[in-house]
């Protein structure tokens, strides 16, 4: 059986991972929950759809508010914050409890 060339190769996520199979990284020290919010289940889909559905939140939200995104893909630990340093966007906290992933993105600027 042949092998299949490297650009049909399956991608292999590597995932931080602390004892216990939780990871939580902060990069905001203000607090979200005080901002009114949107939550966005993205849970059991895979890319990009995680990242659309984000988008398509963010659109009916103003400047100062948070986004909760909730999935389950490993690659939004890569694409959300790639897409929130384009559109200038701050990923305020990444977490994961076992298999799902929960990134919180506070709108405006990113200082």
């Amino acid at each position: 059986m042949p092998r299949r060339p490297p650009w049909r190769r399956q991608k292999k996520w590597r995932i931080p991972e602390l004892p216990g199979n939780t990871l939580a990284i902060r990069a905001d020290p203000i607090s979200v929950e005080s901002v009114s919010s949107e939550t966005v289940d993205a849970r059991y889909h895979l890319c990009p759809l995680p990242v659309i559905r984000t988008q398509d939140s963010v659109a009916r939200l103003r400047t100062g508010e948070a986004v909760r995104v909730l999935c389950t893909y490993p690659g939004v630990f890569y694409g959300i914050p790639s897409w929130c340093r384009v559109n200038v966007y701050k990923v305020c906290e990444i977490s994961r409890q076992s298999d799902e992933i929960e990134i919180t993105i506070r709108l405006g600027d990113t200082k």
